[in-house]
C-alpha cells in the first residue's frame, strides 16, 4: 500500500458505533456549563431576575478530526403577582454538534423550557423553582463523506459502492427533561444585614423518555436517562473580591462524569452589605478538576449588563500523553438587559 496512514483512527471510531447493533450515546457536555444553564437543568429558568442572552461556543480536539459544538440560548423572567420576585420563567435553547473530517456527523437540537418558583419566605430569598423541558433532537450522517472497506484499493480508498442501504442517514426524536433548583439570594430583602452571598442546588433529570438514536436497522443505541447533581455560590471574600465555588455530576449509564471548581471575581465598585451594588467592571478566573486527569482553566471579564470567558481544557493523563490533539476551547458570552418594569437585581452566580 503507498499510503499507510490512509485509515484514520476517526474511520476506524465512525465504523464501529455505525456498525454495532448494541451501543450507548452519551450527551454533549460543556467544560463552561455555568454557562449554558437552561442545558443542564431546565428549573434555570426560574432562577432569573432579568432576560438572559447567551452564547457558546466550543472547539475539542484541534486538527482535522475535530468536534465542534455551537449553543444558543434565551431565558426570559415570568412575573404574574409580584415585581420584586419572579413567578416563573422560560427559556430556548439551540445547539449544534458537528464532527469529522467533511463535517459529516451533525447533531442539532432545539428545546423550551419552563419553570415555575415556588417562593419559601416573604422577601423571596428562599426559593424552589420547578423545570419541564421538550425538545426537538436530529442525528444526521453524511455518509457518503466516510471511508468504507469496500472501497479500500492497493492505492487507498478510491471509491466504488457505499453499503449503507440498511441505513438511515437522518433521526428525528423528542426528548423531555426536568429539574429542580433551590436558591438562596439575601440580597434580595432590602432590610438585610447579613453578608450578601448566594447559594443553589439542584437535580436534574435529562431524556426521561429515552429516544432510540440507532442509524442501522434492528439497532439497539438509546440515548440513556440521565441524573445530574449540582450545588454551588458565591462569597465575598472582601469588598473587591468574591469567590464562587461549584460542582457537577452527571450519571448516563455507563458514564459517570464530574466537574469541581472555583472561580474569582474582582470587582472594580465596592459592594455593601446593604447595597450590593453590580460591578461595572470585573475580572474573573478559575479552574476545575475534571475526571480522568484533566483540568479546566477559565478568565474572562465583564460588566453589568454582559460578561465573556475563555476556558481551556488540559489533560494531565499520563496515558495520553502520546495522543495528539486532547484538548479543547471554550468561548462563552452573556448579555443581560433591565426592562423597565422589573427589578435591577442581580441574579444568582451560576444565572
Amino acid at each position: 500500500m503507498r499510503n499507510p496512514t490512509i485509515i484514520r483512527l476517526f474511520v476506524m471510531v465512525t465504523g464501529g458505533i455505525l456498525l454495532s447493533h448494541v451501543a450507548n450515546t452519551q450527551d454533549i457536555r460543556f467544560s463552561q456549563y455555568q454557562s449554558a444553564p437552561l442545558y443542564v437543568n431546565p428549573a434555570s429558568a426560574g432562577a432569573i431576575a432579568n432576560p438572559l442572552l447567551r452564547f457558546q461556543s466550543r472547539l475539542q480536539q484541534f486538527g482535522p478530526v475535530a468536534y465542534r459544538t455551537g449553543y444558543a440560548s434565551i431565558a426570559l423572567p415570568v412575573y404574574l403577582s409580584s415585581r420584586d420576585a419572579p413567578t416563573g420563567g422560560v427559556g430556548l435553547n439551540f445547539l449544534q454538534d458537528v464532527a469529522g473530517q467533511s463535517q459529516e456527523y451533525r447533531t442539532t437540537i432545539a428545546q423550551l423550557a419552563a419553570a415555575y418558583n415556588i417562593i419559601l419566605d416573604r422577601y423571596a430569598t428562599h426559593w424552589i423553582s420547578l423545570g419541564l423541558q421538550t425538545g426537538y433532537r436530529q442525528t444526521r450522517v453524511d455518509f457518503g463523506q466516510l471511508n468504507w472497506p469496500s472501497q479500500l484499493r492497493y492505492n487507498g480508498f478510491t471509491g466504488g459502492s457505499i453499503p449503507f442501504e440498511n441505513y438511515q442517514n437522518q433521526i428525528n426524536r423528542l426528548g423531555i427533561n426536568t429539574g429542580f433548583l433551590w436558591c438562596y439570594d439575601p440580597t434580595r430583602n432590602p432590610l438585610s444585614q447579613a453578608t450578601p452571598m448566594r447559594l443553589y442546588a439542584g437535580l436534574a433529570l435529562s431524556n426521561i423518555n429515552e429516544p432510540e438514536l440507532g442509524l442501522v436497522a434492528q439497532s439497539d443505541n438509546t440515548l440513556q436517562m440521565g441524573y445530574t447533581i449540582q450545588a454551588g455560590g458565591e462569597f465575598l471574600v472582601s469588598d473587591r473580591l468574591s469567590v464562587s465555588p461549584d460542582f457537577l455530576a452527571t450519571w448516563q449509564n455507563p458514564f459517570f462524569t464530574f466537574q469541581a471548581g472555583s472561580y474569582l471575581t474582582y470587582h472594580t465598585q465596592v459592594s455593601t452589605p446593604s447595597n450590593p451594588v453590580p460591578s461595572d467592571f470585573k475580572l474573573l478566573a478559575g479552574t476545575w478538576y475534571r475526571e480522568e486527569q484533566s483540568l479546566v482553566f477559565l478568565v474572562g471579564l465583564g460588566g453589568r449588563k454582559w460578561q465573556t470567558a475563555l476556558s481551556y481544557d488540559a489533560n494531565l493523563s499520563s496515558a495520553r500523553r502520546g495522543v495528539p490533539n486532547q484538548y479543547a476551547l471554550e468561548l462563552s458570552v452573556l448579555y443581560q438587559w433591565f426592562p423597565k418594569n422589573t427589578p435591577k437585581t442581580q441574579s444568582t452566580p451560576l444565572f
